[in-house]
């Protein structure tokens, strides 16, 4: 049993060292985002799939393990007692903390992705106004001048 307590130690060790990695990620894609590099940002995301995807692999090991411990449970009759309850103390405390340490992790990361999803959907907005307004000035232009765009043909052939 102790062996699965340390082995979910290891997951959520891993789990950890993933977290702050997709932090410096998130903190390089604002910076990313501030200078309009649209190439680094892909690059950056392309990288946070990956971490993302280690994440689920960690997750559905986790997720086994519990199956498989929560059937031990069931099968003694005892009170209805945590997945914790059976292993160690400072296993059970190792892990609380791990776990306490990957959610304060994640909310930082949830602020911060918040503050880029803003600032992409300002700078969005900016070039949208430019936009607009290179449409408005070509509109303007065409007024003023007539259609420059579209020359008349020169000959035009009358023959069938």
């Amino acid at each position: 049993m102790q062996d699965k307590g340390k082995r979910i130690i290891e997951i959520l060790k891993e789990e950890l060292k993933l977290y702050d990695s997709l932090e410096s990620l998130v903190n390089e894609q604002e910076k990313r985002i501030e200078r309009v590099d649209i190439e680094g940002l892909l690059k950056i995301i392309s990288k946070k799939q990956v971490i993302l995807s280690e994440q689920d692999r960690l997750n559905e090991e986790l997720e086994s393990m519990q199956t498989g411990l929560s059937s031990l449970i069931e099968s003694s009759k005892n009170e209805k007692a945590s997945i914790l309850n059976l292993f160690s103390e400072d296993i059970r405390e190792e892990i609380k903390l791990l776990v306490e340490s990957i959610r304060s992790k994640i909310s930082k990361i949830l602020e911060m992705e918040d503050r880029s999803r803003k600032k992409l959907s300002e700078e969005v907005e900016r070039v949208k106004k430019a936009l607009r307004s290179v449409r408005e000035g070509k509109k303007l232009v065409a007024g003023y001048y007539g259609n420059v765009g579209v020359p008349e043909p020169r000959f035009i052939d009358r023959r069938k």
